[in-house]
């Protein structure tokens, strides 16, 4: 202050800060409070219903002694500010009465004036927030609580389902050779249709997975060509029947060495592409082609078939949750667990027309290093 500023009324100081709505109180260097606004008072009363408690000449250090584990805390962060150890301290605490919760914050700073150490301590009502927190909180427990149950009735049910439908395949399997040449294509469509209801648990299995593993995903180098050689060979032996040859090619220039960034349910991601390239084909002999595009950091892996296709309009839609319907003979969740995935791996997923007549599904995944 120069000698020609005018000295700060101290009136007007105080007068000023009784009628901010924040409660002030200012300790000294053994923890005694010295001065307090208006507002500390009211905020005294209301939480511990007498103001006298924690007025000026009280010890606010041997107050808070009185008081709770919050107490203890608010005493050591004092004591670090009044000894020089910290230049700031904060606290959230609950503080409820009979009638209704509440939460509040305390903050403290400490300054000097003529050499002599001082603390200002303020609280501030955050009810709401914590109140809103704590609704949050509450509903994620709850929506925890939901999924595990449905998880579990998930299980059980995709279980049950799939010993009924093993005794449908084992039954119509010992009917083949029972049956007369011109109608095995009505038990070869009960096979198909059975094999279908058991790929359908598995991909609701794998979706579940996906939707409610909260933790961030463990990436490891997997071997591409391994994978998808596996799932072309589970796709031959689940729909190479007397009246449907599933023609894939491709599979000869698939390079073992290429590995990309993925977990275990990559293999889910092509099983699904190569059995919606012959569930959603007319033809007795689909044709399905697949390929394997090196770019700098990733790899693009197409899977083309000869069936119907997809509209253009379609392309981004298709990958959307039960896009397919209950009329289709599709599950409805297939791409979208496709996409699920990739998005996992951090890749892409994408839909053209084939070079055949069909649709072409482009899947980009990350090259491990």
């Amino acid at each position: 202050m120069t000698a020609n500023e005018p000295r700060p009324n101290r009136n007007l100081i105080r007068a000023a800060l009784d009628t901010l709505p924040v409660n002030v109180a200012i300790l000294d260097a053994s923890g005694t409070i010295v001065w307090t606004n208006r507002s500390w008072g009211a905020f005294s009363e209301a939480g511990s219903g007498d103001a006298e408690r924690t007025s000026i000449g009280v010890n606010y250090l041997d107050a808070a002694a009185d008081s709770d584990e919050f107490g203890d805390r608010a005493i050591d962060g004092l004591d670090a500010l009044l000894t020089g150890e910290h230049e700031e301290f904060s606290m959230e605490y609950p503080c409820h009465t009979p009638d209704r919760e509440q939460w509040y914050l305390m903050w403290a700073a400490p300054f000097d004036v003529d050499g002599q150490r001082y603390v200002s301590v303020a609280h501030f009502d955050v009810t709401d927030r914590a109140l809103a927190e704590q609704a949050v909180a509450d509903r994620t427990a709850e929506v925890r609580r939901q999924r595990d149950h449905l998880a579990l009735l998930n299980q059980i049910v995709r279980h049950d389902i799939r010993n009924d439908i093993q005794l449908v395949l084992t039954h119509a399997e010992l009917l083949e050779d029972a049956v007369p040449e011109d109608e095995r294509d009505h038990v070869d469509r009960v096979l198909q249709q059975a094999s279908h209801v058991i790929e359908l648990t598995e991909a609701v299995g794998d979706l579940e997975e996906v939707i409610t593993d909260d933790s961030e995903p463990t990436l490891t180098p997997v071997n591409l060509g391994a994978v998808l050689r596996v799932e072309v060979d589970k796709l031959r032996s689940g729909y190479q029947t007397a009246h449907t040859s599933v023609t894939v090619s491709g599979t000869e220039e698939l390079p073992f060495e290429t590995e990309v960034l993925a977990n275990e349910m990559l293999s889910s991601v092509f099983g699904n592409l190569l059995t919606n390239a012959v569930v959603h084909n007319t033809s007795d002999e689909p044709r399905i082609d697949i390929s394997i595009e090196r770019r700098t950091d990733a790899v693009v892996v197409t899977v083309a078939d000869d069936g119907p296709g997809i509209p253009e309009a379609d392309w981004q839609s298709a990958f959307g949750h039960g896009e397919m319907g209950l009329d289709s003979p599709g599950t409805g969740i297939g791409l979208y667990l496709v996409d699920s995935l990739t998005d996992l791996y951090g890749g892409d997923v994408w839909i053209t027309d084939s070079d055949f007549g069909g649709t072409a599904v482009h899947v980009e995944l990350q090259l491990a290093d």
